[in-house]
């Protein structure tokens, strides 16, 4: 009666083993496959922003993302966070702020009054040409990727994962 009471014993360790390394074989795959997917993305959206910012485009509408509210898993910088959108204003009074401390241009011109060779971020300030100055282009791509049907019924994942990324560039006509 001993031996097969053990026997039993170690048929169970065995499948218990064997799960569990079916179940770290599966995770690999999937964050394999997903970093894979992370990485396609992000370098398609570069390259789209890339051909854009090489051409010089302005912008016709760029809104700043002041931050990022966590959603329902209570971990920031994943796909259901709510984005706070910031303004320009804040963006350009956030840069602007050390360069004229106090709003003191003063150290921005010249004794001779001949107009400053860098003036651009006193013009920021000022809201002259500020999508001239930044001329942000757009790139952005998305990929689906299927999950193994192990990670689906262990991990407890979806059929399907979407991996997006987007990528903002300056204009920088052709300095790439």
């Amino acid at each position: 009666m001993k031996n097969n009471s053990k026997s039993g014993q170690a048929i169970i360790e065995f499948v218990i083993v064997l799960i569990c390394i079916l179940l770290v074989i599966a995770g690999m795959l999937t964050i394999a496959d997903l970093n894979r997917a992370d990485t396609d993305t992000l370098l398609k959206a570069s390259e789209d922003a890339i051909a854009s910012a090489m051409g010089n485009p302005i912008a016709s509408s760029f809104t700043p993302v002041k931050d990022n509210t966590p959603g329902e898993d209570g971990r920031i910088l994943t796909k259901d966070d709510v984005r706070e959108e910031g303004s320009f204003g804040n963006v350009r009074s956030g840069i602007t702020t050390y360069t004229a401390p106090n709003g003191d241009w003063t150290g921005t011109e010249r004794i001779d009054g001949a107009a400053a060779k860098y003036k651009d971020v006193r013009d920021m300030n000022f809201d002259v040409n500020t999508h001239s100055l930044f001329g942000f282009t757009h790139g952005s791509a998305e990929e689906t990727v299927d999950t193994l049907p192990v990670a689906q019924s262990l991990l407890r994942m979806d059929a399907e994962v979407n991996v997006k990324n987007e990528v903002y560039m300056p204009a920088t006509s052709g300095l790439y």
